[in-house]
Formats: C-alpha cells, structure tokens, sequence
C-alpha cells in the first residue's frame, strides 16, 4: 500500500517524539542556545510536534504561523509581539503592492531604515518596537532580500498567503535571530519533498549532531580559551588559536539544530554546513561551511558581479577572480550588517578585512589554480592510496592550522593583540614543540585511517544513514549528556571531572569573557567617558594617589546609580553613618570587597551587607557592620586600605569577601596601574617584585602580566600574610569569604585563594549554595550584568548568617543561644 508523504506510522510517531523530548531535555539541563530562552517550557515542542505530523496537511501551516504568534508573545511580551507580527506582515504585503518593483523595493528600504534608526537610537521608536527590533532583523534582513529577488519573475499565484508569510514567521525564528540565509526557492520546494518519517528522523540526527557541537563547544570556551594576556608560550598560541577556530562549533551547532527543526515540520533542508574541519583545499573549505551563506552570497552577489563585469570586457578567469573578491569583501560588510541588526552597532574592524580579504584572495588563487590544471587533474576518482590519503590528510591538517590563525586574527580585532599574541610562540620550550608535532602526526594519521575506512565502505559521517544506525547515533549521544547530568544532580560527579561539570552544564561567561567584561567596567570606571555616567563619576573620588586607586566620594546622594538609589557617608562608605570610634559593647565587622559587596544595582539597603546587619542585630543588638566595598579593587588594595583607613575604626572582625580569579584580578590590577604610570605602590614589597620581574612604568598591560605571572604564589603568599599579621597586630579576626558569581558558581575557584588565606591564619568560609540553588537569570540584575538583584543579595545574606553560626566561636562573633537554635531547626527543613 502507498503511502503519503505527509503521514507518519504511530510507531515512528513515537520514536521521533521521544528522541525530540531527550534532546529537549538535555538542551535545557545544559542551558544550550535555543533553550535557555523558554527554560521547561522548551518541552512543549513535543506536544506540537505530534499535533503537527496527525492533523490535516492543509492546516499545518497555519498551525505553525500561531505557534510562532505564541511565541512571540511568550518571548517579546504581547505589545511588542504585536508589532514584530504588523510590522513583518507589512514588509510583506509591500513586496506585493500593485506598482512597480523599483517603488515596492525603495518602500521596503525606507522601512528598513526607519526601523536602522530606531536600532541605534537616532529616532526613538518606543520600547516596544526597539524590544521587537533584533528579532525582526533575524526574521527579514537576508530573506527579505531573497524573497524580492525570487517574486520578481515569479507566477501570479505560484505561493498561497500563509506559505509566503511562514517563510518569514518560521518557528525557530522568535528563539534564534541569528538564523541561516534560507533561500525562498528552497523553503518552497522542500516542503514534504520526502517521506515524512525520513525527513523527520535526519531532523532528529541533525539535532543531535548540533547538541553534541553545542556542547563541545561549551569545553572548548571553558577550558582550553585562554586570556591573550596569558599567553606566554608556544603552547598558549596554539590554544588561542585553535579554540577561537574551534568555537565556531556553536555556529554550525545551532544552525544544525534549527535546520533539524525545520525538517521536523516538513521542510526537507539541505546541511547548512559538512565536514568543514575535514576541509582539503580553499574552494572545498568555502563549498562545507554555512552553505546557505555560500549560496546566498553565489545568488546575490556573484552571479550578479560577474555578469555585470562583461561589460569590462575581462576574460573569464579575471571576472571570475573580480567576483570572488567582491564576494568576500561583501560578506565582511554584511557581517557586520548583521551585527547592528541583533546588537544594534555597526562596526567593521581592521582585522574583519584581513580575514575576508585574505580569504577570498586564497579562494581566488586555488579556482585559478584549479581552471589551469584542468578537469583531467582536478578529478577526484573513487580510486584511493595510502599516498593519496597522507596526502589529503596533510593538506587538510594545514589548512586547519592556517583558519585557525585568521580566525584568532578576526577574534583579536586588533592587529597588535593579534601580533602580541603570535609573538609569545617564540618561547618554545622542546617539549611543546615535540608535543605539538606528535599530536600533528596523529591527527594525521587517523585522518588517513579515517579515509581508508571510509574507502572500504563504512562511513561515520554518512549524511543519510539506515534507520537503525540513525536511531543509535542520534539517541546515544543524548543519553550520555542525559545520563552525565542526572548522575552529577543526583549524587555529584566526584573530584575533578564533577568540578568541571559545574561549569560545562551552565550558560556563562568563560575567564576570558569575565576578565573582558570586568576590565571594560573597570576601565570605565577609572577613566570615565561615555561608559560612565555622570552620577558614577560623581560618586568617585579622583584616583587616590596610592595603590588603592579610587575611592567613593564623601556624602554621596542620594542619587540614581547603576539603576538605583546610591547614598554614602562621611567616611566614603556606601553605608549608614558610623562613628569612627567604636561604642561600648558592640561588636563591629569591617566588610571589604568589590562591586558585589558595595551592592551594585540594588537601592540602598537592599545589599546583603545591610541585610546581614539586620538579622545579627534581630537577634542580639550591638553588632555594626561597616561596608569598606569599592569597585575595581583586589586583594593588595584592600590590604592598603586595611592598613590606611580600616583599623582606625577598631573593627573586631574583618570579612574580606572574594569571588574567585582572585589571583588574576591583582595580577590585572596592578598592571592597570602600571601601565597608567602609577607612581606610588604604597607597599616596598610591590616595588621589589616589580624590578625583580622587568616591570617598568607605561608598560603594556598584557606584557606586566606576561612578568608577573611566575611570581603570583608570591604575591599572594604576602599579600595574605600581610592581612594576618596587620589584623592580628590590632586585634582583629581575619575572615575570608568565598562567594561565588550568580554565572559562575563553580566552588572549585575558591581553591584558587583560599590555600593563600588559611595558611595566613584567616578563618576561612565558602558559601556553598549561596544563591538558593535559583538559576541566573532569578537572581542576577540583568542577563548582561551579573551582579546580584533583591533577591540575589537576600539569598546570600541568609546563606553567610547561617555560615556565620556555624563558625562564631571561631570568629568571636556573640549571639545568644535561641538565635542558634533557629538557625539549625530551619537548615535541618
């Protein structure tokens, strides 16, 4: 009996539909693009997948266009819903109008830029429609100039209205504005092209095959990306420039997820991208990555360039050359075309034209190369060697090596980091070098074996494969990151494969992202302009002429800072008053720290040092908690400002709160210093270990840290010592505290300083769970600041009073025994 394309067996009904709840699954336990948006609500997509596959074939269409309304509203809220949806329909219905093609196309550009404008806030366009804005960009800015080229010479009535209107309104779309180029032509012909059981289940391998990308992709940013200030060897530099070619796995990672999606409503898609590691020559390297940009850039812009360059009357070859390159140099601005329409800024880099530029100029040379040798030559036969494989494996294996080079020049984005960077390989110990030829070899000896087991007719890689060896390479992988996460929640991974666990399975910022956002924030603040606001300036007082750097003003506000209401005291302290000599029978604790601590973000108040002081006093009056937190400090400057300005106040405990990279963070610090020319270090020992390293006034800040670098376990080996001694020899108690970023959770950075603490003899405490076990996005400000919201800060305020029970004695802290009590029955439920 035949069957129709559109239907589907109950049993392969079921099969798909578990496979997609698996990757649902994992794709929200990892927090994975596509996901972290929807969170559980993510699994819905089953449901709507079954709905999809048994109801009519004529309503499938409309089905999917409001699942996609949904959407948007589920993501953008309804107003702004509402006006991606009137303003899409409207750049649709334009392309239809009943005049000439030139009026329709100069009525869409003239959307286009009204809505550019409101992007850069030129024109204010609303929140609304600015919030609808990087989703419309997604949606319109490549496939509306696809969908104008095709309709030109189209058939009156060859789409129906939904058909036209779901090629925009396509169900990833609201979750992934960064989205492939799909050509028009294709969306149309490939609608149910196949059986829909294998159109669905190479779906369900695509998926998973982009799950697996995604989260090599998250090792990769996490383990083995390193600052480039940190680099400092021949094998930092192949680090560098292996992982910044090695995380485009998140491009064809997601592209392989949505394009998986899409098959699973129907859409018989080709790859968006093949093998492109594997890639043997220049011309097979642009022909495997993002095809569909390949292909769009071929339709829209070589095709063109070449035809119109007959008019030069050029040979074949030179128009071909003349194309290639205009091709490549339009892609770089089209990049960053991209760029404004989802982030809002259009920036094109000198290293973003070195790239393309020498890109395209390798393309041209090899399909010159190519047309002079002739098809004869360039026939690549079925026949296979051992010399042929070798071969292939070494031209592939360079030409990794040489992307992996542009790519960390496009990532630097500026020709001296790149050159900074690249110089560090000229310290090459012997065994990096033998180690890095061994892997070479390997690489290339597996790729050779790859190939010859490919040739005797098992491929790995086979793009269609049976359904039994579909189901397993699909399901396997899933069930291994499925398995590996509940193992981890349920009873923890032990030692160090479950450390690093910790930082895999969640979205965030790796140590170089962090170090960049801190330093762009620090930067700001010590040097004001337009990243700094006009109260922040205010705020602070000028860069102290010490070690410390800056300081907040005296008698600050109250005003609006960082989003909310900001006041300090006489002393500079984002506090309420204190006096300066402690009153009888309180027990005073001076709290020093960073932005966390100060409270940036949340009103006055509301940060955990303020609501800590709260409960200690609910239970026993006479505890005072001074808030000594600036931004932009570290260790050596809170031991100045321990020595300058916190003794004077006779606290009874100091709580030095620290968030992990401690040990980064004054490496940083000081170079910062030193390159800004900072003359007074306040400490001799700083000026010691500054000539014993090179480190001279106005030096760059990567190179100070490139000198410093050996001599950090000594620096904080003093830096600790000098906190104990400094607070014994005013009878204080030294307390260290670990809190943890709201991204970055991972207990295992606190190891990193806290060996240094208790060695000096501080109490040392680490704030397990300190945020509740809630998500990131439940208790940090924003998506873009991590700093800890209301919620965040009472979170940890409960979390460090319950720590701070369990360790009085040892801290001296006096709270009365009911207090204690409590806090033991309400842990215990």
């Amino acid at each position: 009996m035949g069957e129709k394309k559109h239907s589907i067996r109950l049993w392969a009904l079921i099969l798909v539909a578990a496979e997609l709840a698996l990757a649902a699954f994992v794709m929200v336990r990892f927090e994975l693009d596509l996901a972290k948006p929807l969170g559980w609500d993510l699994m819905w997509i089953v449901p709507i997948f079954v709905v999809h596959a048994v109801i009519p074939l004529a309503w499938r269409r409309a089905f999917l266009l409001g699942v996609t309304a949904l959407l948007l509203v589920r993501i953008l809220g309804g107003t702004s819903a509402m006006y991606a949806i009137a303003v899409g329909l409207a750049l649709i219905g334009i392309c239809h109008l009943p005049i000439a093609f030139r009026w329709r196309v100069s009525l869409v550009t003239a959307i286009a830029i009204g809505l550019a404008l409101a992007a850069a806030h030129v024109v204010h366009g609303g929140h609304h429609l600015e919030a609808a804005i990087p989703i419309l960009g997604g949606m319109f800015m490549f496939r509306l100039v696809l969908y104008l080229y095709d309709i030109r010479h189209e058939k009156p009535g060859a789409a129906t209205p939904l058909e036209r209107i779901g090629y925009f309104f396509l169900l990833p779309a609201p979750l992934a504005p960064f989205f492939p180029a799909l050509d028009y032509q294709i969306y149309r012909r490939s609608w149910y092209q196949k059986p829909a059981f294998s159109t669905y289940q190479v779906g369900m391998l695509w998926i998973s095959r982009g799950v697996v990308h995604l989260v090599l992709y998250r090792v990769i940013y996490h383990f083995f990306s390193p600052p480039t200030e940190f680099v400092h060897d021949l094998a930092g530099v192949a680090a560098f420039c292996l992982s910044g070619y090695l995380i485009y796995l998140r491009v064809s990672g997601l592209f392989h997820v949505i394009t998986g999606g899409l098959r699973l409503f129907g859409y018989e898609l080709p790859e968006t991208h093949h093998l492109y590691f594997f890639a043997h020559d220049f011309s097979d390297y642009w022909r495997r990555i993002n095809i569909y940009w390949k292909d769009f850039m071929t339709k829209m812009v070589f095709y063109p360039s070449f035809m119109s360059l007959r008019k030069l009357k050029l040979g074949h070859q030179s128009r071909l050359a003349v194309a290639t390159i205009i091709v490549f140099i339009a892609t770089a601005v089209l990049h960053a075309y991209q760029t404004f329409w989802l982030r809002g800024d259009f920036e094109i880099h000198q290293t973003d034209y070195a790239f393309w530029g020498i890109l395209g100029l390798l393309v041209v040379a090899n399909n010159l190369l190519d047309a002079r040798r002739g098809p004869a030559k360039r026939d690549e036969s079925k026949s296979w060697s051992w010399k042929k494989g070798l071969s292939i494996s070494l031209r592939a294996l360079g030409l990794f090596l040489l992307f992996a080079v542009l790519w960390a020049l496009w990532s630097a984005q500026e020709w001296k980091v790149f050159a900074d960077v690249m110089s560090q390989a000229q310290n090459a110990p012997a065994w990096q070098v033998l180690m890095l030829a061994g892997i070479g070899v390997a690489v290339m000896a597996l790729g050779t074996l790859g190939q010859w087991i490919a040739h005797h007719g098992f491929n790995p890689f086979e793009a269609h494969p049976g359904l039994k060896r579909s189901v397993a390479t699909t399901v396997l992988p899933l069930l291994f990151f499925g398995i590996l996460w509940q193992w981890h929640s349920a009873v923890g991974i032990p030692g160090w494969l479950g450390a690093r666990f910790d930082v895999v399975w969640v979205d965030q910022p790796n140590e170089r992202d962090q170090i960049n956002r801190e330093r762009s924030y620090y930067e700001g603040l010590l040097a004001g302009g337009a990243s700094v606001g006009a109260e922040e300036e205010k705020m602070t007082k000028e860069v102290v002429p010490d070690i410390r750097g800056v300081l907040y003003q005296e008698r600050f506000g109250p005003a609006e800072v960082w989003g909310a209401t900001w006041t300090t005291n006489r002393w500079g302290m984002r506090d309420k008053y204190y006096s300066k000599s402690k009153p009888p029978g309180v027990y005073r604790i001076a709290m020093t720290g960073a932005s966390y601590t100060a409270g940036r973000g949340v009103k006055d108040g509301a940060n955990f040092e303020s609501l800590l002081e709260d409960q200690l006093n609910a239970d026993h009056a006479g505890v005072e908690i001074l808030n000594f937190a600036t931004s932009a400090n570290c260790t050596v400057q809170r031991l100045a400002d321990l020595e300058m300005r916190i003794v004077d106040f006779h606290p009874d405990a100091l709580f030095l709160i620290c968030h992990g990279g401690e040990v980064d963070r004054n490496l940083r610090a000081l170079a910062r210093l030193v390159e800004e020319r900072h003359e007074d270090f306040t400490f001799p020992f700083i000026d010691d270990l500054f000539e014993k390293a090179g480190v001279k006034r106005g030096d760059r800040q990567a190179d100070t840290i490139r000198k410093l670098k050996p001599h950090e376990d000594e620096l904080m080996s003093w830096v600790y010592r000098q906190i104990g001694d400094v607070c014994r020899a005013h009878d204080i108690t030294p307390v260290w505290v670990y809190l943890a970023n709201t991204r970055t959770r991972s207990l295992e950075l606190a190891e990193e300083a806290r060996p240094y603490a208790a060695a000096a003899g501080l109490v040392t405490i680490v704030l397990d769970d300190a945020y509740g076990g809630l998500p990131p996005e439940k208790v940090a400000l924003s998506e873009s600041d991590s700093h800890p919201n209301e919620l965040g800060h009472q979170l940890v305020a409960k979390r460090l009073y319950e720590k701070l029970v369990d360790y009085r004695d040892e801290i001296g802290l006096p709270l009365p025994p009911e207090s204690i009590q409590m806090t033991k029955l309400s842990k215990s439920h």
